[in-house]
C-alpha cells in the first residue's frame, strides 16, 4: 500500500501481435535522441480517467520534461493510427493537420499560437518558437 491506496497494478509485457513499427529518421535524432513507444490495451478509460491521464502527462512535461525540452509524451487511440509511423522533423510551414476538437486544417504556427493563448504549458509544444523545425509523428490520424 502507498499512502492508504491500493498497491500498484502489475501489467504483463507481451510481444505485439502486429508489426507496430515506428521509423525514427535521422532528422529528429538531434531533438529527440531516444524514442520509446508502447501499446496499452484493454484499459477501461472513461472521461474522468482520460482527464487524469492527460493531467499526469502535462505534469511530466512541465517537470521532468523541463517544459518538453527533455521529453514529450503522446497518447493516441490505437484504432486511429496507421502503421508504420514515420517520426521525423519538418519545417513549420510543411506541417498542417486537423487538430483534435477542430473541423478545419491548421498549420503548425497557427496551432502553436492558438495553444499559447490557452495555456503557457503549450509554449513548448513544437519545442521552441524560434526553431524552424519541429519533430512530428506522421500517420497518426484522427477521423
Amino acid at each position: 500500500m502507498f499512502i492508504g491506496k491500493k498497491s500498484i497494478q502489475k501489467f504483463n509485457l507481451n510481444k505485439p501481435e502486429k508489426n507496430f513499427i515506428v521509423n525514427v529518421e535521422k532528422a529528429v535524432k538531434g531533438v529527440r535522441p531516444y524514442t520509446v513507444c508502447a501499446v496499452a490495451k484493454d484499459l477501461k478509460l472513461d472521461d474522468s480517467k482520460i482527464k487524469e491521464l492527460i493531467d499526469l502527462q502535462e505534469k511530466l512535461h512541465g517537470s521532468i520534461g523541463r517544459k518538453r525540452k527533455k521529453l514529450a509524451i503522446g497518447i493516441y487511440p490505437l484504432d486511429k493510427i496507421k502503421f508504420p509511423i514515420r517520426f521525423t522533423s519538418k519545417r513549420f510551414d510543411e506541417i498542417s493537420f486537423v487538430p483534435l476538437e477542430s473541423k478545419k486544417e491548421m498549420n503548425a504556427k497557427s496551432i502553436l499560437k492558438k495553444l499559447e493563448n490557452i495555456s503557457p504549458i503549450f509554449q513548448r509544444i513544437f519545442l521552441a518558437k524560434n526553431l524552424y523545425h519541429c519533430s512530428i509523428m506522421i500517420r497518426v490520424r484522427y477521423c
